[in-house]
Order: structure tokens, then C-alpha cells, then sequence
């Protein structure tokens, strides 16, 4: 007479569901993957514009309370974004949601601010779009970020890759939008805003597009 007993059915089933997985590794905390990302981020970008060379009137403009306004309104944006990101990695963000709209918020701010400045300066002079070397100094200082950033987010699992993509793309675009404030002479609304501003939009629309494939399990 056999006494082994028969697996109960529910355990059965069990087993057979869970022969086939395998082990996965913890989720990091988006906190200590945010505070590292953004201290590399920010040391990168003061290195290249220290490199490429900080403008000659620096001290003079951030005596100015309007430059430090939109410098500490892109930082904190920046900072919020970075945050935000790397807790949209993690499929329930840690039950911190109340953070998400945080960096859109601030980035509204920065846009109204610019429309402000606008009505009361107007534009300014532009120079022409060929005048590309602030372009390249945009792109020098957002590239190797964004890259680790798409290296640390992919260790994740994102159930929102676009917004997650928003949310890099602004937080690399303001630590870049930064550096090249603190490189390049035009103060304008139309050169500092609009035409600095412009590779990070592209590079955002392109980012976004492609944002499932990238950021897919």
C-alpha cells in the first residue's frame, strides 16, 4: 500500500505555474538611484562648462535676482524630474504618486515665467539657427546623463514609459538648460529660452515616441 499522499490540487497548481520562473533581483530605492544619477549629472554638466568656458560676466549675473530665479527654478525642477523618473521605474513608485506631478508643476512655472518675460522684454534679438555651437555645447552636456540614465531606468519596470520618458527628458534638459546658461552671453528670452531650449524639445519628442520600446521589459 503506497502511503505517500497525492500533492493537493492547489499546490499542484502552484508548482507547475512556478517551475519556469526564475529568481529576479529587488528593485532599487529610486531615492539612493536619484541622488547618485543627479550628483553625476550635475558634476558632469559643471565640468563641461567649465571646459567649454564659464561667461566672462558670471559673477555679475548671479548677483542678479532674475538669473538665480530661473537657475534655482531649473534646478529644483531638474532635481523634482530626476526623482521622479527613477520612482517610475518602480511599477507602484513606491507609493510615493503625490511626487509625479511635482516636476510638470515647476516646469509650468518655468514656461509662464518665460511668457512673463516675454510680455514685458519681448523676445530680443535672434540670431539665425545656423548659429549652432550652443546646440552642440546643449547636446555635450545632456549626452553621456542621458545615456546613464536609460542604463539605470532600464534595471527597472516601468508600467509608464512615456511619462517616465517626460520626466528624464526634463530632468536632463534642465541640469543641460544649466550649463549652457552658465556658458553662453544671450540672456534674451528668444536665444536663452527658445533656441537653447530647442535641442532638448526635439530630443524629447523623439524620446517620447520611442519610449515603449525602450523602456519595455
Amino acid at each position: 500500500m503506497n502511503d505517500q499522499k497525492s500533492p493537493c490540487p492547489i499546490q499542484a497548481t502552484i508548482e507547475n505555474l512556478a517551475q519556469d520562473l526564475k529568481p529576479v533581483t529587488q528593485c532599487r530605492n529610486p531615492l539612493g538611484v536619484s541622488l547618485l544619477w543627479g550628483a553625476i549629472a550635475l558634476t558632469y554638466v559643471m565640468a563641461v562648462a567649465s571646459m567649454v568656458g564659464l561667461r566672462s560676466n558670471l559673477s555679475a549675473r548671479m548677483a542678479d535676482p532674475i538669473f538665480t530665479f530661473e537657475i534655482l527654478l531649473a534646478l529644483l525642477t531638474g532635481l523634482a524630474a530626476t526623482f521622479a523618473t527613477f520612482l517610475l521605474s518602480v511599477p507602484d513608485a513606491r507609493g510615493k504618486k503625490w511626487v509625479l506631478p511635482i516636476p510638470a508643476t515647476l516646469f509650468a512655472v518655468h514656461l509662464l515665467w518665460m511668457f512673463v518675460r516675454m510680455n514685458a522684454e519681448g523676445m530680443g534679438p535672434m540670431p539665425s539657427l545656423a548659429f549652432s555651437y550652443c546646440w552642440m555645447d546643449a547636446a555635450l552636456m545632456a549626452g553621456i546623463p542621458a545615456i546613464l540614465a536609460v542604463v539605470l531606468v532600464r534595471r527597472g519596470a516601468t508600467v509608464r514609459p512615456v511619462f517616465l520618458a517626460f520626466n528624464a527628458v526634463l530632468a536632463m534638459s534642465s541640469f543641460g538648460w544649466i550649463g549652457v546658461r552658465l556658458t553662453c552671453m544671450h540672456d534674451t528670452v528668444g536665444k536663452a529660452y527658445l533656441i537653447n531650449y530647442l535641442p532638448y524639445i526635439v530630443v524629447g519628442f523623439a524620446f517620447g515616441l520611442l519610449a515603449r520600446r525602450i523602456f519595455r521589459w
